[in-house]
């Protein structure tokens, strides 16, 4: 009987070493998540071809906010355009711009929303312009 007693006790001291070591490494990947969350996502490039026709991409939503949008445009076009980032509820960025352009902006996000990124040209007819946007926590 009092070797029984030995295994259940070391059953017991095993069943709670293994739920203490599995919470530890749980612990260890949620960490270091978390410090690989500071770098940040590396920007989706978004070209428009034709400048002188409307266009629209979508940069999918997270689940998880807030959030931080990121986004850079570049390029040269021959008249004016505008660039703006925006969900269904509002606008979050916004770019203007003729001939050289190049511009960066950051801007906090909130919602779980996709972002449009909607070009409009207003008389540009030839060029080339990038969009890189990403979404980072």
């Amino acid at each position: 009987m009092n070797s029984s007693i030995w295994k259940y006790t070391l059953n017991i001291a095993l069943g709670i070493l293994a739920i203490l070591v599995f919470t530890v490494l749980l612990a260890m990947i949620v960490i270091s998540h978390l410090v690989d969350s500071d770098k940040p996502n590396p920007l989706t490039e978004y070209v428009v071809q034709d400048v002188s026709k409307p266009q629209e991409f979508v940069i999918p939503a997270r689940l998880i906010n807030p959030v931080v949008l990121r986004a850079k445009v570049e390029g040269v076009v021959d008249d004016s355009v505008s660039i703006h980032f925006k969900t269904a509820i509002g606008y979050y960025l916004s770019f203007n711009g003729k001939g050289v352009i190049s511009d960066s902006a950051v801007c906090d996000f909130y919602e779980t929303k996709d972002i449009r990124i909607i070009y409009e040209p207003h008389g540009a007819k030839k060029g080339r312009v990038v969009i890189k946007a990403t979404l980072n926590w």
